[in-house]
């Protein structure tokens, strides 16, 4: 799932990480990081590819 906002430049490596690792440390549930990268992905305009 965040291959395609890196790959779009919606989203910079070193922030994936940073997701990943909050998720992993139970700072944010993985519900709220899906949600946050689809809205990432809808604002910009792009259409996510599956």
């Amino acid at each position: 799932m965040l291959k395609e906002p890196i790959r779009l430049d919606l989203l910079t490596p070193e922030k994936a990480q940073q997701l990943i690792s909050a998720v992993e440390n139970c700072q944010i549930p993985i519900t709220e990081a899906i949600k946050l990268l689809e809205d990432i992905i809808k604002s910009s305009g792009v259409t996510a590819q599956a």
